[in-house]
This record gives C-alpha cells, sequence and structure tokens, in this order.
C-alpha cells in the first residue's frame, strides 16, 4: 500500500498490512513531529558537558534558551507525482532487496507534535534486509518525493524545510534530490503547486527527449492539501 493522507495515520494497522507467513521479519519507521530540537551549537554544548560530567540543561524555554520548540508541522505535495516517485522507490526496494510486502503513508497538511507524519512497513524472510530495506526507502522517500514541510514554531514563526541530501542527518550522498531542493518554496501559501509548475515542466521537457510517458499539467495534476484550506 502507497498512500497521501489528511486522516492521523494508524500505525498499528499499517504493520498490519505486512504480516506474511513466509517472513521472519517486520520492520516499521514511524516519523513523529519533534517538539523539541537542539541548535547545532547546543547540541555540541551538551555533548561537552556530559562528556566532563557536568549537567545538561532540561528542555524548557526558561532554563535551556538553545532550544526551538514546535507546535506543528504542516506539509504540502505534488500529489500525483510523490505517488509515482513513492511507488519507483517501491519497486526499487524489491528490486534490492527480497521484500515480500511493503507499506508506505505519508501525512499531508497539519500534523501536531509527537503525532506520525510518516509510516514505513517491511516485511522479509530475514530481519537484516528488512533494516536495510525500511532505512533505504525513509532515506530516499526524504531525498526524492516532492513533499515539503513548514515548521511552526513557538518562539519564531514558520519556515518551509525540505530535507534534503545535504541536512536530513541520513548520512546519504544521493544527488536525487538536487531538483527538490531548488524548489524549497518561500513562506507564503501555495507554494507546493508553484513547485509543481516547475516539476511539470521538467517533466514536460523530459518528455519531448522520450524520457517519460506524457505531458504533466501543473494545474490539473496539482491537488492541494489540507494547507489550502488552514
Amino acid at each position: 500500500m502507497i498512500e497521501l493522507n489528511d486522516a492521523p495515520i494508524d500505525a498499528t494497522h499499517v504493520l498490519s498490512l505486512v504480516h506474511d507467513p513466509e517472513c521472519g521479519a517486520e520492520v516499521m519507521f514511524v516519523g513523529t513531529t519533534r517538539q523539541w530540537t537542539a541548535l547545532p551549537m547546543a547540541d555540541n554544548t551538551a555533548a561537552d558537558n556530559r562528556a566532563a560530567g557536568k549537567p545538561v540543561a532540561g528542555n524548557s524555554v526558561s532554563t535551556n534558551p538553545d532550544r526551538i520548540e514546535t507546535s506543528h508541522l504542516v506539509y504540502e505535495a505534488y500529489r500525483e507525482m510523490a505517488l509515482v516517485q513513492m511507488e519507483k522507490l517501491e519497486a526499487e526496494a524489491r528490486r534490492r532487496w527480497p521484500v515480500r510486502r511493503l507499506a508506505m503513508v505519508h501525512r499531508l497538511g497539519r500534523v501536531a507534535a509527537s503525532e506520525a507524519s510518516v509510516a514505513i512497513a517491511v516485511s522479509c524472510p530475514h530481519r537484516s534486509e528488512a533494516f536495510e530495506a525500511a532505512k533505504w526507502l525513509i532515506d530516499q522517500l526524504k531525498h526524492q518525493v516532492p513533499i515539503w514541510k513548514q515548521e511552526h514554531y513557538v518562539q519564531h514563526g514558520s519556515q518551509w524545510i525540505h530535507p534534503t541530501a545535504g541536512n536530513c542527518n541520513c548520512g546519504s550522498t544521493d544527488q536525487g534530490a538536487d531538483r527538490l531542493e531548488n524548489m524549497i518554496p518561500t513562506d507564503k501559501p501555495g507554494t507546493a503547486k508553484s513547485a509543481a509548475a516547475k516539476l511539470a515542466a521538467d517533466e514536460n521537457a523530459a518528455l519531448s527527449k522520450g524520457q517519460t510517458t506524457r505531458p504533466i499539467d501543473s494545474d490539473k495534476d496539482y491537488q492541494p492539501s489540507e494547507v489550502s484550506r488552514l
């Protein structure tokens, strides 16, 4: 199952979709909205303090100004292309590993702190291949799929982010996100539609060279997510 969903993700249900009597391993990754994030310098300071046996500040803004609090996230997607890319990732994962069953769900719209934004589950005969497949899928989803995230901070307003290979901390050197990295939306409504128009132009240019299947109409193929109604 591959799905983009405006409703909350039921992780238990997602895991149930990959049960297979021929598999001894079922692995699921669930990505949630992180409420507290340490700024890079704060991370380094905390590590130094731990190494020196010094106390590390807690999560309160009043006791630790080097942490930023996220109230919620808002996701936008170029739906048709996102689903196509997710299907390609499924096919490639099945080519690389003996994946018997796979489920991949990404939430769109507003996602509150601690709620799930993505769930990926795979089943394989053995655990090592299941772990490898699940990790590869979430890393590549972040790099390859046109889904944009707007973080809403308690202290500092909001910011659009796309977790490209340079900043998602997965350790990948994959350059497949270059095109997405150049389309990080600005802080205004409808940004995914603008990015969709650029992606459509690229796809139609590829069509003229025989590299894709049909022209893409950004107005027709783009379906706004919940963000347009917030």
